[in-house]
């Protein structure tokens, strides 16, 4: 399993075509040990003669799906599957974890490079996290004119800190600068000064909120940053 860059996504394929996870952590107890993986599962290889591989296969769906879910609870980020055809089909049944990208990188992942795989997931991923921006601006309008909604920087950073942002809108690239505690937001940095765009933006996540790097001319109000507070 690996959960970055605003997606997660797993790959579940071993030269012998059977689906592995893992990065070596303790087989949870009751299992045989095994190839082990991400998620801290092991699938333990059986001799000839028994299960049929197609159901080891499917058992190993529904444990990858179980952790996963547990895992990525209240997580919103897109879940790409990275594995062959037949096998990412098997773990769509299987799976409970809500946001499911369509489709799968398909083939064997173990023949990409760390960045193909994140570029081939992101581009099954985008639709979904563009989806959530648009649905996160147009709540943003909903509220304008109440006290959840604003483009004030001052209000914004002093809202982060405090965990009450929901949803952080920041320009790509933006800084805006000044005294963390109190006192003007410039766009040019004096002696002593903090970039407070990085600080709202670190804050909200740090509280559970959602930040959303836009096009300038896509953020709400125009301005560097907005945000819906949560009250």
């Amino acid at each position: 399993l690996q959960y970055h860059s605003g997606a997660a996504f797993t790959g579940a394929t071993s030269p012998s075509g059977q689906p592995t996870i893992g990065n070596g952590k303790a087989t949870p107890q009751g299992t045989s040990p095994g190839r082990t993986g991400a998620a801290g599962l092991a699938f333990a290889g059986h001799g000839a003669g028994d299960d049929d591989p197609k159901e080891q296969i499917g058992r190993l769906c529904h444990a990858v799906a179980v952790a996963l879910y547990d895992h990525l609870k209240g997580e919103t980020a897109p879940l790409v599957i990275a594995s062959v055809e037949y096998e990412a089909a098997m773990y769509r049944h299987a799976n409970t974890y809500p946001h499911l990208a369509d489709g799968c990188v398909c083939g064997n992942p173990d023949g990409l490079s760390p960045s193909e795989l994140h570029d081939a997931a992101l581009a099954l991923a985008e639709p979904m996290l563009h989806a959530a921006e648009r649905k996160a601006i147009a709540r943003y309008h909903e509220l304008g004119g109440t006290d959840r909604a604003t483009c004030d920087p001052r209000s914004i950073i002093d809202a982060a800190r405090a965990g009450r942002v929901d949803q952080l809108f920041l320009a790509r690239g933006a800084s805006r600068f000044g005294r963390v505690e109190s006192g003007p937001v410039a766009a040019k940095a004096r002696s002593g000064d903090q970039d407070l765009v990085e600080l709202a933006a670190v804050e909200t996540l740090r509280h559970g909120g959602t930040v959303h790097a836009l096009d300038p001319e896509s953020v709400p109000d125009g301005g560097p940053i907005s945000a819906i507070f949560r009250y």
